[in-house]
C-alpha cells in the first residue's frame, strides 16, 4: 500500500501539479525520504534477529525437574524458568514463539507484516517503521487535500474528462491512506503503552507488568541508548548486539540451577503426592470391592 500511495502521489499529483519546480522537488524529496526510511526499517525489522535464545542448554533430566517443580510447587517456587520445547533456560520476560519455534528475549508479538518476532533486538526498527508509515500516509493525505483545494479554487481543469484512471487512483490512494493511518496509529499506540507500562503485548495478556520506570527510561531500553540522532534512523546502536542482550538475559541463571531448599521441598511434595495417589487408589479399590457383589447379584435374577 505504501508503494502504491507513493506511485500515485508522485506520478498523478506532484508531477502534473507542481512539475519539477523548487516546491515540487522539495515535496518529492521529503516524501521519498520517508518512504525509503520506512522500507529500510521494514527490512531491518524483518531480518534482524529479535533476540533468539540458543536451544538445548538443558539436559532432559533438568527439564523434567523443572516441570515437576511447576506442577507440584507452582511456577513462583523457582526463580528460573525453562522451556521444555527448546530445552533451554527461559529468562525473565522471555517467551516461546510457536511460529519461530524459539524463545525470544522480551518478545512483544509475532508480526505478519515483517514475518518475524518483535523482541528486544528489533523493537526499535518496528517502532520506527510504524512512525515512518504514519508520517508518509499523513503527508500523502495532506498533498491530496492541497491538490483538491487547488483544483476547487482554480479555473483550470485539473483532470480532463477522459483522464478517469488518475482520478480513480487518487481516490483509492486517499481511502487507503486513511485506513492505514487508523491502523498504524492503533499499533503505535500499543507500542507506546507497552513502553509506558513496561509490559509487552504478551505480558499484558498475562496481566504482568515490569518494574515502574519513566517513559524516557523505557524508550532508552527500546532504542538501546540515551537520546541521540540515532533514535531517528533505522541503524544499529554500537555495542548493542543480540549476543550481548542474550548473555545479559541468561546471566539470571542461578548456580547451582536448583537450590537445596527447592529440591527438599520437591521431595516432600512428591512424597505427599505419592501418599495421596495411594490413598485414592486404596479408596477406589474398596469401592470396587463393595460394588462387585451388587453387580453379581443384579446379574442373577431368578423367577420362582
Amino acid at each position: 500500500a505504501t508503494w502504491f500511495t507513493n506511485y500515485v502521489v508522485v506520478h498523478h499529483v506532484l508531477v502534473p501539479w507542481l512539475r519539477w519546480s523548487p516546491i515540487g522537488i522539495t515535496h518529492f524529496c521529503v516524501f521519498e525520504l520517508i518512504v525509503v526510511l520506512a522500507f529500510i526499517a521494514h527490512l531491518r525489522c524483518a531480518f534482524t534477529n529479535p533476540g533468539t535464545l540458543l536451544k538445548g542448554g538443558l539436559k532432559g533430566s533438568e527439564v523434567s525437574t523443572f516441570r515437576r517443580i511447576e506442577y507440584l510447587l507452582g511456577r513462583s517456587a523457582c526463580s528460573t524458568r525453562a522451556c521444555r520445547r527448546c530445552r533451554s533456560i527461559k529468562p525473565e520476560r522471555a517467551h516461546h514463539c510457536s511460529i519461530c519455534a524459539s524463545c525470544i528475549v522480551r518478545m512483544d508479538h509475532h508480526c505478519p507484516w515483517v514475518n518475524n518476532c518483535v523482541g528486544a533486538c528489533n523493537q526499535k526498527y518496528f517502532v520506527l517503521f510504524l512512525v515512518y508509515v504514519l508520517l508518509g500516509e499523513m503527508y500523502a493525505i495532506s498533498i491530496f487535500v492541497l491538490r483538491f483545494v487547488f483544483c476547487v479554487k482554480s479555473d483550470t481543469v485539473c483532470y480532463p474528462s477522459h483522464a478517469t484512471i488518475p482520478l480513480v487512483l487518487c481516490i483509492l490512494a486517499f481511502v487507503l491512506s486513511l485506513f492505514f493511518i487508523a491502523f498504524v496509529t492503533a499499533m503505535l499506540y500499543d507500542q507506546v503503552e507497552a513502553v509506558w507500562e513496561n509490559s509487552t503485548y504478551i505480558e499484558n495478556l498475562q496481566h504482568f507488568k515490569g518494574e515502574e520506570r519513566t517513559f524516557y527510561e523505557g524508550l532508552c531500553e527500546v532504542f538501546g541508548e540515551t537520546f541521540s540522532w540515532r533514535w531517528l534512523l533505522p541503524i544499529p546502536v554500537p555495542g548493542i548486539t543480540r549476543r550481548a542482550i542474550v548473555e545479559e538475559a541468561l546471566a539470571q541463571r542461578p548456580v547451582p540451577l536448583f537450590s537445596p531448599e527447592i529440591l527438599a521441598k520437591l521431595r516432600e511434595a512428591e512424597e505427599e503426592e505419592r501418599l495421596r495417589v495411594a490413598e485414592e487408589a486404596e479408596a477406589n479399590g474398596v469401592v470396587n470391592q463393595q460394588a462387585a457383589p451388587a453387580r453379581a447379584y443384579s446379574g442373577v435374577v431368578q423367577v420362582p
